[in-house]
């Protein structure tokens, strides 16, 4: 037997079946919870252009300088999405929602791409789920996007999942805060990684979230952002909110992550299931990324989920991966007599009485189309011959509970309809 010609890229997995359901299952809940916050489904292009992520994410950010995959144009360059935000703000900017409604909460679904080493949790095609809130500088948006993700995470019922939370300050308190990074990080540049020593004069706070084993050493020793007064309060007002409708949150000093646009408030959602690296979300304030494209100075906060690593935690933690739901109503088994066109009549009455239809393939046993309408996970199965085109009769088997029924043929469609739904 010959090996196949192609395979799924590195890093990339084809879903189907239970694989699917469960991508599904997580998208089904995301877009119920968050239409019912408010927030509205954008689509915006898998590909864009590469400058959007050089100017949002950062030069020295992982994502820019190793994980997109760019493709290049007589154009332009252009990138396979990282991730979903920078997307949703040049919508914001392309459609002028800025000068018509600039308040404005959107969500999204889809797969992001960024090459890195394929892990159970992190692929190089893996699947988000986001809101972004823009318009509002306001903490009680803040809190209320936080508490968002974390009624995600119980509905899908992932429990133990931590929220982790920081302050990054604003373009008032910050220069100060990075100053103090990059003096620590100059006196113990012998002790920092490769990559922390070449783009601590560009981006000293990267250093806080390198996972080298020497610089998480020398993180605790690193100095704390001091909030100037009024990010100060935004931040005491989003803890506040946080703790008064009992949502638990720890507060992590250390926390940055990758992207080079957050600012003031910062958060995790995280599982101890997937081990050093467990994050299953999170996300933060971006308030200076609508005038970055070219905008009004304009607010903004949001989250990003990811899918595979919530299944990941989900099966770690005792949940067992979500099963593909039958679809078929009624699989018709094709026997020895009965003519393509009799056939081909009763599926199209069975659909158009509401009843989902398959049959099986013409020439095949009655034992090997029975083992294909058990792969299709069909409700119910009858046989059609000859027999039952001359006495207008049929024998309909539940599938679940193996009992049969006689009924007759004309009724098909509707008896296998009404029995589903």
């Amino acid at each position: 037997m010959t090996e196949p010609s192609f395979r799924a890229p590195k890093g990339m997995q084809d879903l189907r079946g239970d694989a699917l359901a469960g991508h599904v299952r997580l998208e089904r809940i995301a877009a119920r919870l968050f239409e019912g916050h408010g927030f509205r489904e954008v689509r915006a292009p898998l590909l864009e252009e590469r400058a959007l992520y050089d100017r949002s994410s950062g030069e020295t950010s992982e994502v820019v300088e190793k994980q997109m995959y760019v493709v290049r144009r007589e154009d332009g360059d252009y990138a396979l999405r990282p991730e979903g935000t920078p997307s949703v703000v040049r919508l914001y900017l392309q459609e002028n929602l800025h000068k018509s409604e600039p308040f404005q909460r959107f969500w999204y679904a889809g797969p992001m791409f960024r090459y890195e080493r394929p892990q159970k949790a992190r692929l190089r095609q893996f699947h988000q789920l986001g809101v972004e809130l823009l318009g509002s500088a306001d903490p009680l948006h803040d809190a209320d996007v936080i508490s968002l993700g974390a009624r995600f995470f119980a509905e899908a019922g992932l429990d133990g999942v931590r929220i982790k939370l920081n302050s990054l300050g604003c373009s008032n308190c910050r220069p100060a805060y990075r100053e103090a990074l990059l003096a620590f990080q100059r006196e113990h540049a012998a002790e920092l990684c490769d990559a922390c020593r070449a783009r601590m004069e560009k981006n000293p706070l990267r250093f806080l979230d390198c996972k080298a084993p020497g610089c998480r050493a020398l993180r605790d020793q690193a100095p704390r952002i001091v909030l100037c007064a009024d990010c100060d309060t935004h931040f005491g007002e989003v803890r506040s909110l946080l703790a008064s409708a009992g949502i638990a949150f720890e507060l992590d000093p250390t926390l940055v992550r990758g992207l080079d646009y957050y600012t003031r408030t910062l958060f995790e959602y995280c599982h101890s299931a997937l081990g050093a690296r467990d994050a299953v979300g999170g996300g933060g304030r971006y308030d200076g990324m609508v005038e970055e494209f070219g905008g009004p100075p304009t607010p903004g906060i949001g989250f990003a989920l990811g899918v595979e690593a919530t299944l990941v935690a989900l099966e770690a933690a005792g949940r067992p991966p979500e099963k593909a739901a039958a679809s078929i109503d009624l699989f018709v088994v094709l026997a020895g007599g009965a003519t393509r066109t009799q056939i081909f009549g009763v599926v199209q009455q069975c659909r158009a009485a509401g009843a989902a239809t398959s049959f099986g393939e013409p020439g095949k046993s009655v034992k090997s189309q029975m083992r294909a309408a058990d792969g299709a996970g069909a409700r119910h199965v009858v046989v059609l011959g000859e027999t039952e085109f001359a006495t207008g009769r049929c024998r309909v088997r539940d599938m679940a509970t193996r009992e049969e029924r006689e009924i007759a043929l004309a009724d098909l469609g509707r008896a296998c309809a009404s029995q589903a739904r």
